[in-house]
């Protein structure tokens, strides 16, 4: 970025905006049509569980990218709401791992349908080219990053 002209710092600046205000927006939008206390973190972490069968925290949290310190707190509130268990290694009694509860699943099926209209409700109004061009440009940015 050192050679950048004027005109593509500013469109930059601008795209991070509006990245922040998406975020933003998608926020505030979960929060309405969510009908269930769980952050969006919560239902990342029971859908690993689901599609990943029993895992150690540890490895959940590598896959969210977040410290094992926010992953326990995070499983706190889902063992603590029956969604999820902690069982110990039979080989091991210090390692813990995590699996879905039925209760975790029903209310997992519940939270996807909310997560599509919420998806709906922010990326509806692309048409199906904007859609592939927009996916193709994060992609970008993904593996650049």
């Amino acid at each position: 970025m050192i050679n950048m002209n004027n005109d593509k710092k500013l469109d930059l600046q601008d795209i991070q905006q509006m990245f922040t205000a998406l975020t933003k927006k998608g926020a505030y939008e979960w929060n309405q049509l969510n009908q269930t206390d769980l952050y969006i973190t919560h239902v990342l972490i029971l859908q690993l569980l689901e599609e990943k069968g029993r895992q150690r925290p540890t490895i959940l949290a590598e896959e969210l990218q977040i410290t094992t310190g926010g992953i326990t707190g995070l499983t706190n509130k889902l063992v603590k709401e029956g969604l999820i268990r902690r069982s110990m290694s039979e080989q091991d009694r210090r390692v813990i791992f995590l699996e879905i509860t039925d209760q975790g699943k029903e209310v997992l099926t519940k939270v996807i349908k909310q997560k599509e209209n919420l998806t709906e409700k922010l990326f509806g109004s692309l048409t199906d080219t904007d859609v592939k061009e927009l996916k193709r440009i994060l992609q970008l940015l993904l593996k650049s990053s």
